[in-house]
């Protein structure tokens, strides 16, 4: 009999996602698990970890021990490895030891004009499974990890750091690096959003501070939290700085900041500026709008406010933006 393909195997696994934890399906995984290419690991993984099969928790763990050896030959890409973490996480699996080893782990692999950490993934999930696991020094594998020399590697620190309730411990390490000039947007925004997250509206005075600095990443990315954290208490801030606003590169992320609430009040604002703001801020006021334009009575409201202005030029602009 001709041997099966790879592929062929891995097809057979993903199909067992409807139900793996049948008899086939177990014995299939654990011989699977067992197997060396690593996407057929990696495929087996992903079943167990979607289909919530908490039967194969150690022979998961053996297997993320066993790619170790040799990582970067028998499992290129980190694959398997972080396949295998993502499912142990996905199971809230008793599995510390392959979460620490992984939240430290780096594979360097030969790419055009040098070589990349294919890890960045996998120390990130593994990060996550510290922090759902209750471990008792997940602030400084957290701490290492925000130092990171990988930028998404720094995102994920920020992002753990926001779920892990430590409210004391985790808030000055995110203010740290929301203050801290030079480092990368990605890191800072994902440090502001956890700041959020811990604080909700007692974290918007330093969000006050942060828009009257006169740095350009650093003024986005506190527009774009806000925005996306939904507080209520978020629009007078995010008012106050459009109106410090003095060029639109100023002031335009601050009203898309404001149409992002998708509250009545920021909505009601934005409109008022529309009909009755000098045209620039009215412009900027409309096109903050218009990224909603997909909601068709705002959209509405909108046009309607654009007309009160009596300005044919600006009805044409106002139809462009509300129906691109």
């Amino acid at each position: 009999m001709a041997r099966r393909s790879v592929d062929d195997r891995i097809a057979e696994i993903a199909a067992l996602r409807d139900d793996p934890s049948s008899d086939e399906a177990r014995d299939l995984l654990r011989k699977a698990l067992n197997a060396k290419p690593n996407v057929l690991v990696a495929a087996a993984a992903n079943v167990i970890g979607n289909g919530l099969a908490g039967s194969h928790e150690q022979a998961l763990c053996d297997a993320f021990e066993r790619f170790l050896a040799q990582p970067a030959k028998q499992d290129k890409a980190c694959v398997a490895k972080h396949a295998i973490a993502q499912a142990l996480y996905r199971l809230e699996a008793d599995a510390r030891d392959v979460f620490l080893a992984g939240v430290r782990y780096i594979q360097l692999e030969p790419v055009y004009g040098g070589k990349a950490d294919t890890a960045v993934d996998l120390r990130v999930t593994c990060a996550l499974g510290l922090v759902r696991g209750l471990y008792p020094d997940v602030m400084n594998e957290l701490a290492r990890l925000l130092a990171d020399s990988e930028v998404m590697a720094r995102v994920g620190a920020a992002r753990a750091l926001a779920h892990t309730g430590h409210v004391d411990a985790a808030s000055p390490l995110l203010r740290y690096v929301a203050l801290t000039r030079g480092e990368d947007s990605r890191v800072v925004a994902a440090a502001l959003e956890g700041l959020l997250e811990l604080h909700k509206a007692d974290a918007l005075p330093l969000f006050e501070e942060l828009l009257q600095r006169g740095d350009a990443e650093l003024h986005a990315s506190a527009c774009v939290a806000l925005g996306e954290s939904r507080l209520p208490e978020a629009l007078p801030v995010l008012i106050r700085a459009a109106d410090r606003a003095v060029t639109e590169e100023d002031r335009q992320p601050v009203l898309v900041a404001v149409a992002m609430l998708r509250s009545e009040d920021g909505s009601a604002h934005l409109l008022g500026l529309v009909r009755d703001a000098p045209e620039g801020a009215a412009r900027d006021a409309l096109s903050a709008l218009a990224t909603f334009r997909a909601d068709s009575a705002l959209a509405q409201r909108a046009l309607e406010a654009a007309l009160e202005r009596g300005d044919p030029v600006f009805e044409d602009f106002a139809r462009a933006a509300l129906c691109a």
